[in-house]
Formats: structure tokens, C-alpha cells, sequence
């Protein structure tokens, strides 16, 4: 799936509306381009996350990111060398104030945009707001093995 701004048939850009192409029977079913307008991009966004989940088949499980904290983190102690578990500890203590009252469901690729312009305004590096998003991408992938949530319906801007 994917959105993007919506375009007249000479190119400019419509303001509020947008495309949202998806495959309800997967890669190789039918296109479809829905138009939608009227909304903002974080509701495009969230659309397209119901979109998504409709044609999934799959109810969405509706649990705090922080609620997956404790397991993931054994796991890690279990699975890390020591340094690597220092640095996990360091990038969630980031993450945590941000995401760490949110749903699942409610995570959105928007709202990566603005953890990482957060994080710039505080002075840190591209390079370790990466990382961070890498290890919170780690997070999701391993509460959705474990039941904590739904597998990540988009990629993690980095």
C-alpha cells in the first residue's frame, strides 16, 4: 500500500486529498487507488492502517507499547551481549516517554516523522535516531510474534 498527494490532470497537487493504492488480494490481486479527500495526511495514514487491516483478516489487538517492554527486554538480556544490551536500554529509554502510551494500532508512519523531528530539535545525530527507530522496529517485530500486537502493517521511516 502506499498514499500519496493526489494530482490534477496537469500535475499540481490537490490540497486535503489523497491516493491510497492497495492489493486487496495480496501482491499478485487487482490494484486498487482509492481517492479520498478532505483529510489530513495523518488521516490518510490512518485509513490506509484500516485498509490494511481489513483485507489482512486479521482483528487488530489493542495493547500499550509499553506493555511489551518487560518481555522484549528479557528476551534481550537472554539473546544480547552485554554491550548491545546497554545499547538497547539507552534507545528505549528514548523511545519510552514517546511511544510508550500509545497503541499499536495507532502507530503510524507520521508519527515517526515527528519523533525523529523531535529528536533533531534536541541536537541528536541522524545516525542514533535510527538506531533507535531499528531497535523500536526490533520491538514491534518481536510483540507481534508474541502476541502483544498485530506484524507491522508499514516499514518504519528511517
Amino acid at each position: 500500500m502506499a498514499i500519496r498527494p493526489n494530482k490534477d490532470r496537469k500535475g499540481n497537487i490537490i490540497p486535503r486529498s489523497w491516493v491510497i493504492d492497495y492489493y486487496p488480494q495480496g501482491r499478485k490481486g487487482q490494484r486498487v487507488q482509492q481517492v479520498v479527500s478532505d483529510i489530513n495526511e495523518a488521516e490518510a495514514y490512518e485509513l490506509e492502517l484500516q485498509l490494511r487491516r481489513q483485507y489482512r483478516g486479521t482483528a487488530p489487538i489493542n495493547g500499550k507499547v509499553a506493555d511489551a517492554l518487560p518481555g522484549w527486554l528479557a528476551a534481550g538480556r537472554n539473546n544480547y551481549q552485554p554491550s548491545t544490551y546497554r545499547d538497547v536500554l539507552n534507545c528505549i529509554k528514548k523511545l519510552t516517554p514517546f511511544f510508550g502510551q500509545k497503541l499499536w494500532t495507532g502507530l503510524a508512519p507520521v508519527l515517526f516523522e515527528k519523533y525523529k523531528a523531535q529528536r533533531l530539535e534536541e541536537g541528536v545525530g541522524k545516525r542514533t535516531i535510527n538506531k533507535e527507530l531499528t531497535w523500536f522496529s526490533s520491538l514491534w517485530k518481536w510483540a507481534a510474534a508474541n502476541g502483544y500486537c498485530n506484524p507491522p502493517p508499514f516499514r518504519i521511516p528511517m
